[in-house]
C-alpha cells in the first residue's frame, strides 16, 4: 500500500472529497443502475484507511485500488458500475481538505489513486 504522513501545527479536521478543480475529473458512473456524477459525491474518506492524531494524520491507499472500487466503499452493498476507461484513472481525482478546527484555514492536497500525492517536504501542514 502507499502511505502518506503529514504533520499538523494545529487542531485540525480531516475530509477527502472529489477534487472539483478540473471539469476533466467528472464523469458518470451507476449506483444499482442509478446514474451519478462524481462532483455530486461529498465525503469519500471511508474507502481510506485514516490514522490521526492530535498533530498528524496518515493515509493509506490499498494495493489495487481503484475509483470503482472508492465508490463501492462509499456505497457498500450496492453495485457500482464505473466506465472501463476511467477504472484506473491516474487524474488527481482527490483532496485531502485539511481545515483549521475553528475553520478559519483550509489546505487541499490534491491526488491520484496511482501516484504520490505531492511533494511536501516536510510533510508539514501550518496554520
Amino acid at each position: 500500500s502507499n502511505s502518506y504522513t503529514f504533520r499538523v501545527s494545529a487542531d485540525y479536521t480531516l475530509d477527502i472529497i472529489v477534487n472539483r478543480s478540473s471539469e476533466g475529473n467528472n464523469f458518470t458512473y451507476y449506483v444499482d443502475g442509478e446514474s451519478k456524477s462524481l462532483f455530486d459525491e461529498g465525503s469519500i474518506a471511508s474507502a481510506f484507511n485514516i490514522s490521526k492524531d492530535k498533530r498528524s494524520f496518515k493515509i493509506d491507499v490499498a494495493p489495487g485500488m481503484n475509483i470503482e472500487k472508492v465508490l463501492s466503499s462509499v456505497y457498500a452493498g450496492k453495485t457500482v458500475t464505473v466506465p472501463e476507461d476511467r477504472k484506473f484513472d491516474k487524474s488527481k481525482l482527490f483532496s485531502i481538505c485539511v481545515r483549521e478546527k475553528n475553520g478559519l484555514q483550509a489546505c487541499y492536497i490534491d491526488f491520484s489513486l496511482t501516484s504520490v500525492l505531492v511533494a511536501v517536504s516536510p510533510a508539514d501542514i501550518i496554520f
